[in-house]
């Protein structure tokens, strides 16, 4: 990932969360690495165990760590910023969402 790509992801996620920027849940200290570099794990429609799929469809995730105890978290890039160049994931945040409240209610 680029210095510019780093730097508007960092700026969108500084606009989606509190005010003062992220804050560690594990530490409560507020200084955060963007690494560099995208996590894409796989998605699967249907799980089978010890089956291992080489490429279909992913979901980009941007990992931010916090700089004092090391807790880290994967974000979905395209949430950040839906310009974001790599492949698209299978579903979307909304469609993420509604499956999740689905499944919670019933």
């Amino acid at each position: 990932m680029d210095a510019e790509w780093q730097s508007r992801l960092l700026q969108q996620l500084n606009n989606k969360t509190q005010p003062g920027g992220p804050v560690c849940p594990l530490c409560g200290h507020k200084q955060f690495s963007l690494l560099n570099g995208v996590m894409t794990p796989a998605f699967s429609p249907d799980f089978q165990p010890n089956v291992v799929r080489l490429g279909g469809p992913t979901l980009p995730l941007v990992v931010l760590t916090c700089t004092h105890c090391g807790w880290t978290a994967q974000i979905a890039a395209r949430v950040l910023d839906p310009d974001f160049p790599y492949d698209k994931p299978s579903i979307t945040p909304a469609s993420a969402t509604s499956s999740l409240s689905q499944t919670h209610d019933g």
